[in-house]
């Protein structure tokens, strides 16, 4: 639905337990998608108790495309250091996100700072 969504613009689906699988698929519906500008996805086990980064890392490959994205929650997701590391490189390419709210996860604090 949300690949040829016209009308959608704020999607907030906090606490669904939703897994890597579920990010990735969000990852590739948000490289076409031109009009959801807030995604909330707190607290949905997204790393599976942080075993499982393979969903984060698809996700973030969405920046390269993605000119719509405003707010993005991502937060007590259990997501590690590596997983900052590619959202701090993803975001310089991004232009359009302004809000970005990664807390209670583990990135570093270098990477925290530079995000």
């Amino acid at each position: 639905m949300l690949s040829s969504n016209k009308i959608l613009r704020k999607l907030d689906l906090e606490g669904n337990l939703l897994g890597p699988k579920t990010l990735a698929e969000f990852g590739e519906v948000l490289k076409v998608n031109t009009t959801l500008k807030s995604l909330n996805l707190e607290s949905n086990q997204l790393t599976m108790d942080g075993q499982d980064m393979w969903g984060v890392y698809k996700f973030a490959e969405m920046f390269d495309n993605n000119q719509t994205l405003l707010s993005l929650n991502l937060c007590n997701n259990q997501m590690d250091e590596k997983c900052g590391s590619i959202f701090k490189e993803k975001i310089q390419v991004n232009e359009t996100l302004i809000d970005f709210d990664f807390s209670m996860n583990s990135f570093n604090m270098q990477e925290s700072r530079d995000i």
